[in-house]
């Protein structure tokens, strides 16, 4: 008595109704899978052969047991976990993945890495954005380990299955580069010229810079005075990462 595998009372069955109780219990399972946003999807294991075939592990969970202490197993449960036996088709279970709306690519939306960009006068760190783009690895990895063990739920984000940002708000590289910006957002330069006073700040430098795809930012060439561009390379040179 008191006797349970995988959650499954067998109590006072033998090895052959436990494993015929096992093997009816893997006819009726499904695996909810629950996304970002608590929405969750299932697949059925009969739609990809989920079973169990014997390999004697249950016959060798009975031999554990000592029946002549029958008496103490009422008050002290035995629990057990299977740990092979389970068999599935690994095509049939990819082809019901693939049919899940979230691990659809057009329903997937990617991650944005965090960056700095110009704000109120100032540079700021604008914070990263968590997309849900499937990790198709870790996930398939993820599902395997849950059918080995017979469990019914998987959460892809405990189980680390969305792809993530490359670049975070913590980034070394954009607290570097965001007290180098905002060094530039401090200048004010005027220069007395011929045809009146011109002045150049940050406020008027930020315009002409971009950011490359590697986080870089770069002065976009714009027709000016000599002397005006001349100090606009520095400023720009200055606020590049190093």
């Amino acid at each position: 008595p008191g006797t349970r595998i995988n959650e499954l009372d067998c109590g006072k069955m033998t090895a052959k109704e436990a494993v015929d109780a096992w093997k009816k219990e893997t006819e009726k399972y499904k695996l909810t899978i629950t996304f970002r946003g608590e929405e969750s999807e299932t697949i059925a294991g009969k739609d990809f052969d989920y079973s169990y075939q014997d390999d004697g592990e249950i016959e060798g969970f009975l031999k554990e047991q000592n029946a002549f202490l029958w008496m103490k197993y009422w008050f002290e449960p035995s629990d057990y976990e299977l740990n092979s036996g389970i068999v599935y088709n690994e095509e049939k279970l990819e082809k019901s993945l693939s049919k899940l709306t979230h691990l659809s690519e057009d329903t997937q939306e990617a991650s944005v890495d965090a960056k700095v960009v110009y704000k109120e006068d100032q540079f700021v760190i604008k914070e990263e954005k968590q997309g849900t783009t499937i990790d198709t690895d870790v996930l398939s990895k993820a599902v395997e380990k849950v059918l080995q063990e017979g469990e019914e739920a998987l959460d892809v984000e405990k189980a680390d299955g969305y792809v993530k940002p490359a670049v975070t708000k913590d980034s070394e590289l954009l607290a570097k580069q965001e007290k180098q910006l905002n060094k530039l957002a401090n200048v004010q330069v005027t220069y007395e010229l011929p045809e009146g006073d011109k002045v150049l700040n940050g406020t008027t430098v930020h315009n002409w810079l971009v950011l490359d795809d590697d986080g870089h930012y770069s002065l976009v060439q714009h027709k000016m005075n000599p002397k005006i561009q001349q100090h606009a390379n520095k400023l720009a040179a200055a606020a590049a990462p190093h």
